[in-house]
């Protein structure tokens, strides 16, 4: 059986192009049953170590079957033996409602770009989101390195994803719910 901490991928496709927008984790109350008293974040520890060990991995399993438009996700483990382990994706919105606070932190609307897609329109490779990384809040660092505890390493510099500047576009913004 699996144990260690999870995190979840959140992808982007255009045209076969994937952008990884955020990596997420899920931080569990000690004690209690994995999937209950948990907090799903986008505050992740360990996040160089999945971008450079495991990330082109699922990239190319994501080509591999298929994943060409839209948003995707996938739940991975680092085991308590040291490797990462894919738990299970989604090629379609996550549960835990991730696309909420992606948003927040990217500007990035991954409801409109599926609507836009389920409505024919092409989602241009040039909209998807690029890497910039989020400093964290003190807050949520003594969350995730105090009272809810996942690992011994603390949680590094988030990874999130900004859309490309409007300079950059070829293609109008995909459409998008006023705030």
């Amino acid at each position: 059986m699996l144990r260690g901490e999870e995190w979840y991928s959140f992808y982007a496709f255009a045209e076969g192009e994937i952008s990884l927008m955020a990596l997420c984790a899920m931080y569990s109350q000690p004690g209690e049953p994995k999937n209950c008293y948990s907090i799903t974040s986008t505050v992740s520890n360990n996040v160089e170590r999945y971008v450079t060990e495991i990330d082109p991995h699922i990239q190319k399993v994501l080509k591999a079957v298929g994943c060409r438009e839209g948003i995707g996700w996938v739940q991975v483990m680092l085991d308590e033996d040291g490797h990462f382990y894919i738990i299970e994706m989604g090629y379609r919105l996550d549960g835990d409602m991730m696309y909420i606070p992606i948003k927040s932190l990217l500007g990035f609307d991954t409801v409109a770009w599926i609507v836009d897609y389920a409505l024919g329109r092409r989602n241009d490779p040039a909209m998807l989101p690029r890497p910039r990384p989020r400093p964290i809040s003190a807050a949520v660092r003594a969350i995730c390195s105090g009272r809810i505890t996942t690992a011994s390493s603390p949680p590094s510099r988030g990874l999130t994803r900004s859309p490309p500047s409007p300079a950059s576009r070829s293609t109008p913004s995909p459409v998008s719910a006023t705030s």
